[in-house]
């Protein structure tokens, strides 16, 4: 008999230092969000250094360089913010997965290891987005112009849909390094060049099937789709040197002289054209 485990993989034990550590990890972010917070920005034409003296809930704007104590820069208390940011948006949506997979008993330890990396993952992915941002998607200015409540507000969501930013991200690589080339003879790698040399038989007898061979270029590589008459064939046969295929004229077409032949490319884009006679 095979017993099959199911509902949560957590013990009562297993809940409680679950809710614990992410009580935790999520009161980390915020205080040390809240601790290194600056107490002002430097005004627009203010002769500063940008330095603030480095204090625990208490970082302050100095007028020149400190001779002594610790302090920051404003770009790295941007830094930090950002990643802290990102870090406490992930940590929401942990809590989130996290009550509702344990409440609905489906929670299953494989995904342990998620859970510990997805904070990182999303603090990785807020610092790409503040430098893209930075690199002038939009326009921020210098570091003294920087609305801090806006990166850090950008930030958490960027935490908080890391999969969402993530997707965006890769729009605007796409739009980065997607080069345009206008060559008018450039070499596509997925185009096709069908160079037809002959079709045999030249005439196809209507009510009977016709063995054809389309002679020509190397295709033996190529997805191609081929019709008669705008009907697809779909059984023929690429060799590198053509296509053969067998096809039976319907009787309906007895009134025409000819009809075309057409091969296409995966992309519907029509390669060859030819015009086939048939007799009785």
């Amino acid at each position: 008999m095979i017993n099959i485990k199911t509902g949560n993989e957590l013990t009562r034990e297993g809940r409680i230092w679950g809710v614990v550590l992410i009580v935790i990890f999520t009161l980390l972010p915020v205080i040390f969000i809240v601790a290194i917070w600056p107490d002002r920005l430097p005004a627009i034409g203010e002769h500063s250094a940008m330095i603030y003296q480095w204090r625990w809930f208490n970082v302050q704007l100095a007028d020149h360089l400190p001779t002594t104590g610790p302090y920051l820069s404003l770009n790295s208390i941007i830094f930090l913010l950002v990643a802290m940011a990102g870090f406490l948006g992930s940590m929401i949506h942990i809590a989130t997965s996290f009550t509702n997979f344990v409440g609905a008993e489906q929670f299953k330890k494989s995904w342990i290891p998620w859970y510990f990396v997805k904070p990182f993952t999303a603090t990785g992915v807020a610092l790409i987005l503040y430098f893209v941002l930075r690199a002038g998607l939009l326009n921020l200015g210098d570091s003294n112009q920087v609305n801090l409540y806006g990166l850090v507000t950008l930030s958490a969501l960027a935490g908080l849909f890391t999969d969402k930013a993530t997707i965006k991200l890769e729009e605007v690589f796409t739009v980065i390094f997607k080069p345009k080339d206008a060559r008018p003879d450039k070499l596509e790698k997925d185009k096709v060049n069908v160079a037809v040399s002959g079709i045999a038989p030249r005439e196809l007898v209507i009510n009977q099937q016709n063995q054809l061979l389309i002679s020509g270029g190397d295709t033996g590589t190529q997805l191609l789709k081929l019709k008669i008459n705008h009907v697809d064939i779909p059984d023929f046969t690429i060799r590198p040197n053509g296509i053969s295929f067998s096809y039976a004229l319907p009787e309906e077409l007895n009134g025409l002289q000819n009809i075309p032949l057409q091969i296409f490319d995966e992309k519907g884009t029509e390669l060859f054209r030819k015009e086939i006679q048939f007799r009785k």
